[in-house]
């Protein structure tokens, strides 16, 4: 089993510079197992930037199936940790301490051993995984109508984290990774709801995604974006393909040595 392939796209709003992207992503990858995380930070809050690189570090460092306080603990130290509070005006301190910060996550893990694999989600970046036996999957959302303007996110205060507990969306139960290979997709809400829609008329565009390079990439997203297919948001893409063959075919039937 390994990584035939593994590449990350990004980008910022048009009309912003490169330090104003405010999405995150982080990935280790080992022989034990893949984990990858992205994370969309709230352009409306304070330091939603610094937050979303924290969620995503968080994940990587410390994978896990429930996205609760205790889980969050560290995160919500480093972050007030990362911040001069004392520097910034009285209306900048204010916001900080009482409003916080905002994001979602979207994490995965591939487990090696296991041959399975599971993810988490608060908010709306979404997972798509394609296999040739099964063909596309996502999570969590199911479908474009599901992306809306008022996505689940994490805070960087308890008190505004008790909905974790609420959403039935947050889990992807592990699962066994199909003979063959598996591509799997991370992406950010924009470039996320343009998929769905197209996976909703027949028409996934995967292959699209897996022909792009660091050239194309950019004049790729000017002219969605020129066309109104996508909002003008950050967009943020991780692509990794998986190949799992354990000695068998895709039919189960043992491979000649």
């Amino acid at each position: 089993m390994n990584i035939n392939y593994f590449k990350v796209f990004s980008t910022q709003k048009r009309g912003n510079i490169s330090d104003e992207y405010e999405d995150a992503y982080a990935h280790c990858l080992t022989n034990e197992h893949t984990v990858v995380a992205v994370s969309d930070g709230a352009t409306e809050a304070s330091f939603s930037k610094q937050w979303a690189k924290i969620l995503v570090r968080r994940f990587v460092d410390s994978p896990t199936m429930v996205i609760d306080s205790d889980w969050l603990l560290d995160a919500y130290k480093e972050f007030y940790a990362s911040i001069d509070i004392d520097s910034l005006p009285w209306h900048a301190q204010n916001k900080v301490l009482e409003q916080g910060s905002f994001a979602t996550l979207l994490g995965l893990e591939i487990d090696f051993e296991q041959k399975s694999f599971f993810a988490v989600a608060v908010g709306d970046s979404c997972l798509f995984w394609f296999d040739d036996d099964s063909g596309f999957h996502s999570f969590p959302q199911r479908s474009a109508d599901e992306f809306d303007s008022t996505p689940y996110l994490i805070a960087t205060f308890k008190h505004k984290n008790e909905h974790l507990s609420e959403t039935d969306k947050q889990h992807l139960r592990p699962l066994t990774l199909s003979q063959g290979k598996t591509t799997f997709y991370l992406m950010t809400d924009a470039i996320a709801h343009w998929f769905m829609n197209k996976c909703a008329k027949g028409a996934p565009p995967h292959d699209t995604l897996l022909a792009l390079t660091e050239e194309n990439f950019e004049i790729f997203i000017s002219e969605l974006r020129e066309k109104q297919e996508i909002k003008n948001d950050d967009v943020t893409i991780v692509i990794m393909e998986v190949i799992n063959d354990d000695g068998v075919d895709k039919n189960g039937l043992p491979i000649n040595e």
